[in-house]
Formats: structure tokens, C-alpha cells, sequence
């Protein structure tokens, strides 16, 4: 009797090419994957070294991209390390989220000290506040001078469901535009560059204002300081729960910084 062996070649999902590490990383100014599992930092994945310190409200949970922080209704953020790396006037943020709801101001992520102070400020619309629509994603920006950026989905995203975010800002075209899951919802043109507040970088939360804390889950928080390419866009915006390889750093002691 013959036995007759079947070799079939494994067959894997080709990935955008912008998904390649040497396109996906050039650029990164910060890179927070949140894969930890305890403790109160999060490890910044670039040689920038602006790790995140939790306080308040969290736990380590499960995202699109592995693990992912989450936020609860007593109130839980971070301050960035390396705030001086942050003075850039063209960037990308790109990030998955998952917004419980929207009774106040989910803020994703911000670096301001006021409202007319805002080099980036990305929220879930608090529910019922006017000028944008209830629940909507929402980027603002202060220009040095020019529109005073605000950039809005109209659909509501405090579904307690995953989404991605990516803002784009451009200051040599003076061009900014907002995504959602993969789509632009919208855009603004002929402002400046924007300012660059005397104020650390904070994950979840406000530093002009309390109780803007998001509630919900982040991750894979990125922050670039060039403008992604559609292809990044769309490699960042599909969902992977790929196994990850960290390199890690040796993190000193609050007394080493």
C-alpha cells in the first residue's frame, strides 16, 4: 500500500506595505504599544524614551494590537515623559480607542495649557455641548495664527466598540485632516503652524481642565513627525492581534530622571 502524502504551502495575509517595519516606524516620535501587564508605566517603544506614568483609574486589558490600557470612571491618565521631543509642528497621531461614553469629555490624548493654547487636544464630543455633535471624534488645534482648527466626525464613536483615530497635520501647507476607521471625515486648510504650549503631553485627560478623563480603552498610541502616507493609514488602521516582539531598555528610577 502506497500512502500518499499532501504538502500544501502555508498560506499568510500579505500585508500592506506600508506595515513593513522600516515604512511603519520611520518618523516615530513615540510609540506606546501598552502590551505591559502590570505596574504603573507604560514603556515608550522608540528611542525617545517618553514613557507614560499612570496614576488614578486603570488596568492593563486586551486590544486590536495585543494589550492595550484601560481607563475608568474614577478618573486615570498619564503625563509624558521627554515633553521637549513633542515640539513639533507636523505630526501624526494615530491610535485605537474604545469610548464607554461620552457624559463629559473622553479626551484621548492632549498636550495644552489652555483651550487657546492647543498643540493637539483629540476627544470623544461630550454629550449635549455645542459646537460639535454628541459623541463624535473631535481634533482641535490652536494655530500661531489663522483658523482655529476643530475637526469633527459626524458619527458617534462612544459605542464602547474599537475604532481607529489617525490626525494628520501638515503646517508647511497648512493642512489638517481627521480619520476614522480608515475614512477621512474631515479636514481644514490656511491656518499656521501650531502652538507649542510650556505643558507636558498627557495620555487621557486635560491639563487645563478635570474630569475630561477618558473612560474606556487606548491602544497602540502613536505620535509621528511627518504625515503618514494612505498606505500607513490604512496598515494602522486594520486590526491585527498580532504577537508582538518588544525590545526592551533598561527604565531608571524616578530618582534617575
Amino acid at each position: 500500500m502506497r500512502t500518499l502524502i499532501l504538502m500544501l504551502p502555508l498560506c499568510f495575509p500579505a500585508l500592506p506595505r506600508a506595515a513593513t517595519h522600516a515604512d511603519i516606524d520611520s518618523g516615530l516620535v513615540a510609540h506606546w504599544t501598552f502590551d505591559e501587564t502590570a505596574g504603573a508605566l507604560a514603556a515608550d517603544a522608540t528611542p525617545t524614551a517618553a514613557d507614560a506614568h499612570f496614576s488614578g483609574d486603570y488596568a492593563w486589558t486586551e486590544g486590536p494590537q495585543a494589550g492595550a490600557i484601560e481607563l475608568g470612571p474614577n478618573g486615570g491618565g498619564a503625563t509624558l515623559d521627554m515633553p521637549s521631543a513633542f515640539d513639533i509642528t507636523t505630526f501624526s497621531i494615530a491610535c485605537w480607542f474604545r469610548c464607554e461614553n461620552a457624559d463629559s469629555f473622553r479626551v484621548i490624548t492632549s498636550r495644552n495649557t489652555q483651550w487657546q493654547d492647543r498643540q493637539w487636544w483629540v476627544t470623544v464630543w461630550q454629550e449635549g455641548y455645542s459646537g460639535n455633535p454628541s459623541g463624535a471624534l473631535v481634533f482641535r488645534m490652536s494655530p500661531v495664527s489663522g483658523t482655529y482648527v476643530n475637526l469633527s466626525s459626524t458619527e458617534r464613536v462612544d459605542d464602547n466598540q474599537w475604532h481607529s483615530a489617525i490626525v494628520t497635520v501638515d503646517s508647511d501647507l497648512g493642512e489638517a485632516r481627521l480619520y476614522l476607521d480608515g475614512q477621512l471625515v474631515d479636514s481644514a486648510a490656511g491656518f499656521t503652524a501650531p502652538k507649542l504650549p510650556s505643558a507636558d503631553a498627557v495620555i487621557s485627560g486635560d491639563e487645563s481642565n478635570g474630569g475630561r478623563e477618558f473612560l474606556g480603552a487606548i491602544d497602540d498610541l502613536r505620535i509621528y513627525d511627518r504625515v503618514l502616507t494612505e498606505e500607513e493609514r490604512e496598515a494602522l488602521s486594520t486590526e491585527s492581534r498580532r504577537t508582538r516582539v518588544v525590545q526592551w531598555r533598561e527604565i531608571g528610577t524616578d530618582e534617575d530622571r
